[in-house]
This record gives C-alpha cells, sequence and structure tokens, in this order.
C-alpha cells in the first residue's frame, strides 16, 4: 500500500512506512505492506500480517507457515503461493518442516533454487 507524507515519528515495536519496492512503481512514496493468506474454500482469510514498507515478500514465507500451522493446529497442510515461495532459505524450511507446498517458479534463479534443494520442479509446457 504506497502512502503519502512523512511518517518522522513511527512507534517502534511496529511495522514502519518505509521505501521498498511497490508493485505500481510508485518509487517515489512510502509504503505498507500487507500479508493475507486465505482457505481454499472461497478465499475465507485465514491469517493476515502487516509488514515494513521495505520487507521482501520472499521473507515472509515461512513465518506465515508456522504461524497458519499454529493455527489450523495441524501438521498436514498444503501451502499454495506464488514465486515469492521459491527461495533457498524457504523450500528448506518447507521440506525440513515436511511441509506440502506448490509454487510458481517461472524464473531460471528458482529452478536452480529449488533444484539445489533436492526438489524437482516440471518444466513449463512448451
Amino acid at each position: 500500500m504506497s502512502l503519502f507524507g512523512a511518517y518522522e515519528n513511527q512507534e517502534e515495536g511496529f511495522p514502519q512506512v518505509k521505501y521498498g519496492h511497490p508493485k505500481d512503481r510508485r518509487v517515489d512514496l512510502k509504503q505498507i505492506q500487507a500479508g493475507l493468506d486465505v482457505g481454499r474454500d472461497g478465499g475465507v482469510p485465514l491469517f493476515h500480517r502487516v509488514y515494513d514498507g521495505g520487507a521482501g515478500e520472499v521473507a515472509q514465507v515461512v513465518g506465515a507457515m508456522k504461524s497458519l500451522r499454529k493455527i489450523a493446529d495441524r501438521k498436514d497442510f498444503l501451502l499454495v503461493a506464488d514465486s515469492k515461495l521459491v527461495s533457498y532459505p524457504n523450500i528448506t524450511a518447507l521440506l525440513d518442516a515436511n511441509a506440502d507446498f506448490i509454487a510458481a517458479g517461472s524464473t531460471p534463479s528458482s529452478t536452480s533454487s529449488a533444484r539445489s534443494c533436492g526438489t524437482t520442479m516440471p518444466s513449463a509446457p512448451r
């Protein structure tokens, strides 16, 4: 979410309004990020968290997975995510936690990250 204003006196311990990498390409604006996880039955929200404006989405995956497992009180669930899931630390953490997951892996670095973890990613149809 892009924001206008100075935001000079932000309280510590809360997500901070910062410059980041906005999807709308408005690098002149500060932002705050919201993470939302939904269930498969109609997109009902299950978990949410607010993040610093400069936080990388890829670093949010493991924390979200742990929180969802705690909320669901289950060890067996399927985590479906976009390409932000695909990083060596995320895939390693998910494999170590015996978590099932599906994620888009459209970039060459995504495929090489998965291979280095011992995971096979299918090739895209040509």
